[in-house]
């Protein structure tokens, strides 16, 4: 080549940088009276760090490992859960915060593995996240269906130390989110009728899956109604609660006291999740 920049062209073309000297004299000097910054050797770092970052404007990890997880929820406390819980990325995504494939596909390429699991962790991203499995190239990606966060935080969890290929891991993940029952509380934001529930606009909803199982116009009520009906199921033993961004501590202090109280047994758990909805 004759200049840095189409040993940078021809790097991008084929995909790869090999490490040559770039010590074109001419060029250099061509450079130096336009004005510009001559590149030499020193700048070798610099373009490789460019072409790992290639068009999309993010880095891309090399993989450093046989099997990594991406999780997609909203908000930084629940985030903050997945990543502790062995994540290696998150992208920012949930109930009416549906992300792009490409959003998707941006994180995966954070995760520095061979064999990437996805974890959707809503129902409504499954497709989006299945396209993008089956448009990288880098790492073989799996779409785990986790429809709920809840699905997601019980499945990553119970992954055994001695699972270890992907198969392994799959049954894990898969056996422990038959085991949970994820429960929500949502805002309406229009008057409608569901299950044959009459919902006004501004009224709290208290779903289980698609089900409206508790209607107010309390939400903290909502909430504790919601807590006593899941609760009822056989051999319930660990109950935790994400509480977002628009629940105060002082409230969601008051659902865990009534919980503990009521439930003397049950191990519980408050997080703030910090999302959304």
């Amino acid at each position: 080549t004759d200049t840095p920049g189409d040993a940078l062209n021809e790097a991008q073309k084929y995909g790869t940088l090999e490490l040559a000297k770039i010590e074109n004299m001419r060029s250099q000097a061509d450079a130096l009276a336009a004005g510009r910054q001559a590149q030499s050797t020193d700048d070798l770092d610099a373009i490789e760090e460019e072409l790992e970052s290639g068009e999309s404007g993010h880095k891309v990890a090399a993989p450093e490992k046989a099997v990594g997880f991406l999780a997609i929820c909203a908000g930084d406390g629940l985030a903050a859960v997945f990543r502790d819980l062995g994540c290696d990325a998150v992208v920012s995504g949930g109930q009416t915060m549906n992300p792009s494939t490409e959003s998707i596909l941006a994180g995966i390429d954070q995760v520095p593995a061979e064999t990437v699991f996805v974890l959707p962790n809503n129902g409504n991203i499954i497709m989006a996240a299945k396209q993008a499995a089956e448009e990288y190239q880098r790492a073989k990606v799996f779409v785990i269906e986790t429809k709920t966060l809840g699905a997601g935080y019980v499945g990553i969890a119970a992954i055994d130390d001695c699972a270890e290929t992907p198969e392994e891991i799959l049954s894990c993940i898969e056996t422990a989110m038959q085991t949970v029952i994820t429960a929500s509380v949502s805002l309406a934001v229009r008057d409608a009728d569901i299950g044959g529930k009459h919902i006004h606009n501004g009224d709290y909803m208290g779903f289980v899956g698609k089900e409206v199982l508790v209607l107010s116009e309390d939400r903290d009520d909502v909430a504790r109604k919601l807590v006593d009906h899941i609760l009822t199921t056989p051999d319930a033993f660990l109950l935790t609660v994400f509480y977002g961004k628009d629940v105060t501590d002082e409230a969601a202090g008051a659902l865990e006291a009534y919980c503990r109280e009521k439930y003397p047994d049950m191990e519980i758990y408050f997080i703030n999740g910090g999302q959304e909805v």
